[in-house]
């Protein structure tokens, strides 16, 4: 009888999480009309603590089909983005630290058209990831991957850069001149 109870409670709770977390568990469709991009305006950026500039990135959701096409989401929460390492550590949640209106939103991408958001990365690691708030992150390869956790399908897509740091700190040190404004 306790183990009857015990798995009546596991079912009751899984169910529970799926009604709460419907985009997690959002099925792939094959006939989507909706291409996703992540996109950074460069490929390599020069690390920021060598004055080095943020890094821009572009999530574009664009209407490949015929009709509009309106993604509905369970928050305010329409788009996210993380940066790992090129091993696939985590250093930066772009929503980690952000707060979201808890209704339902939704956005209607245009037939033929796109939508749009674009975000900056000040190449900072995250303290709930293990790394010191407004630490810089060390030169390396990352990969950005941009999440859009809508109701009827979570897309995701990947785009890599590279911050170079140790060659211009190399450069730097001994032509400063080259990095004066």
């Amino acid at each position: 009888m306790e183990k009857l109870i015990l798995i009546g409670s596991i079912i009751a709770v899984f169910i529970l999480i799926v009604a709460s977390f419907p985009s997690l568990i959002a099925l792939e469709s094959d006939d989507d009309d909706l291409e996703f991009i992540v996109s950074t305006d460069k490929d390599v950026y020069i690390w920021m603590g060598l004055g080095g500039k943020h890094v821009e990135v572009t999530l574009t959701l664009k209407n490949n089909g015929d009709t509009d096409k309106t993604l509905n989401f369970p928050s305010g929460r329409q788009f996210d983005f993380l940066v790992t390492t090129r091993f696939g550590r985590p250093i930066y949640i772009f929503s980690e630290d952000k707060l979201y209106i808890q209704m339902f939103t939704n956005v209607t991408v245009p037939t033929g058209g796109n939508v749009s958001w674009t975000l900056n990365w000040y190449q900072l690691g995250h303290i709930l990831l293990g790394i010191t708030p407004f630490r810089l992150v060390p030169p390396g390869r990352y990969k950005i991957i941009g999440i859009i956790p809508s109701i009827e399908r979570r897309y995701v897509d990947t785009t890599e850069i590279l911050i170079e740091g140790y060659r211009h700190l190399f450069l730097y040190m001994f032509f400063p001149r080259l990095y004066s404004i």
